[in-house]
């Protein structure tokens, strides 16, 4: 292999001899490519594990609103009676006992609030109902009646990127949070 004056010698890949310094277009796009199915390897892969991470934190927050919300119903004695406090909503109610989650009087789109509903069913049942957004429109749901366990659901957010705890009683199904 000889060299020329102030630059190694390099062969080409195709043969032929090179002495300028940098890289061939071919290298480039080789790395260009491997860059580009390495970043569509990871990007699916750092989506969901995100949205993960955003369906545990709701459902953590529920839970704590649960807590809160039982502590209310050992003063009260009816989830209905805490939807009842006037001028107070229920979300008002619920803020005095827990300060971890924000309730909300109106149906939340923030992450990390939850929108409370506390009343009286057709069989005057006092129930609690909540909602919390999970982002990419996703609701999780919290439901309890005076007489069961809490229910747990998911469902899609409104039109306008909402959830409303008032639907809750009807897609709350599971007996816990499904992984």
């Amino acid at each position: 292999m000889t060299t020329h004056q102030g630059a190694a010698h390099r062969r080409r890949p195709f043969g032929g001899a090179r002495t300028e310094e940098g890289f061939t277009l071919l290298e480039l796009l080789i790395v260009v490519g491997i860059i580009g199915i390495l970043i569509n390897i990871g990007l699916p892969t750092f989506f969901s594990a995100r949205q993960r991470t955003q369906n545990h934190a709701a459902q953590a927050i529920l839970r704590t609103a649960l807590v809160a919300a039982n502590a209310a119903y050992v003063d009260f004695q009816d989830f209905g009676a805490v939807g009842q406090q006037d001028p107070k909503t229920a979300a008002d109610v619920l803020a005095g006992y827990e300060t971890g989650p924000r309730f909300v009087a109106t149906p939340s789109s923030a992450l990390n609030s939850i929108h409370v509903v506390a009343a009286y069913d057709d069989n005057d049942l006092g129930f609690i109902a909540m909602a919390a957004p999970a982002g990419d429109g996703l609701c999780w749901y919290a439901f309890q009646t005076n007489d069961g366990a809490p229910q747990y659901g998911e469902s899609a957010t409104a039109a306008d990127g909402t959830c409303d705890a008032s639907v809750a009683g009807s897609v709350a199904t599971y007996p816990e949070f499904p992984a």
